[in-house]
């Protein structure tokens, strides 16, 4: 986790000028995220208001301040990088920035007067935590939420982690006969370095690494940690349940539809009573 840290931080200058300028990739992401939560507060009683939610992994804090301006929301970000929430502060007036893992924050938000969340958010960050790291992050998360709160998270799909490779493979200017087993081999490894592509067809200054992981591997990531959601005769939700599943994806709805065609999930999860 540390040394994605400093590929993080070291790349953040790029980064933020990238956001001021206008990721559409990173608002869709923010897109879907409003309407995950539109259908948590379908699926679940009725909560007092404000909503609170943590923005786990919150990075420069684009995405924390995206929520904050929702009138009925309380939006907070941590990132343990002391960089990016020196920055997110700067950035952004509204919301509140710690710098914190989700385990450490839960053990000190009382101190900053900060009650539970009814909602969490974790954008693309444990595709880059191996097993043990994204369990201790899950973990910190579900302490940070009141009783069957939701967590919301943006996951890449192998195929994200594919078109990425033949990317990069294209730009180290690899024939098809030099790419294909070069994508292969990468693909067969639990954790690839991968060189981050930016606007203008830069590459940020130091790769990161990503976990290999399928949404199957997500799923029983979650279901490890007690989260779950119900399901009865095929139908999320219900005064009764017949199963409960790791996750729902939303993804019949619009911005989710668009989220899946570049490779990406919005997955849906409460935290199950104990």
């Amino acid at each position: 986790m540390s040394r994605n840290i400093d590929a993080y931080e070291a790349n953040l200058p790029q980064r933020l000028e990238e956001l001021r300028r206008g990721d559409p990739a990173y608002e869709l992401h923010g897109d879907a995220i409003c309407e995950g939560l539109v259908f948590a507060g379908e699926l679940s009683a009725p909560l007092e208001r404000p909503e609170r939610i943590v923005d786990v992994g919150c990075g420069l804090g684009f995405l924390t301040a995206k929520l904050a301006e929702i009138p009925w929301v309380q939006a907070v970000g941590i990132d343990p990088s002391k960089k990016a929430i020196s920055l997110a502060g700067r950035e952004h007036s509204l919301p509140r920035f710690y710098r914190s893992s989700a385990e450490s924050f839960s053990k000190i938000m009382k101190k900053f007067r900060e009650p539970p969340f009814h909602h969490a958010v974790l954008n693309m960050v444990l595709h880059s935590t191996d097993d043990d790291q994204a369990n201790t992050i899950i973990q910190g998360t579900r302490k940070l939420l009141q009783p069957e709160g939701t967590m919301l998270l943006v996951v890449p799909t192998q195929k994200w982690l594919i078109r990425k490779l033949i990317e990069v493979a294209k730009d180290k200017g690899m024939s098809q006969e030099e790419g294909v087993p070069w994508v292969h081999a990468r693909l067969s490894q639990r954790s690839v370095e991968l060189p981050v592509k930016i606007r203008g067809g830069k590459y940020w200054p130091k790769p990161i690494t990503v976990f290999n992981r399928t949404l199957d591997d997500y799923a029983r990531l979650l279901q490890k940690n007690r989260f779950g959601i119900g399901v009865r005769s095929g139908v999320i939700g219900g005064p009764h349940v017949d199963e409960v599943v790791p996750y729902w994806e939303p993804k019949d709805y619009l911005n989710n539809y668009e989220l899946v065609h570049r490779e990406r999930s919005l997955l849906l999860s409460f935290a199950l009573p104990n």
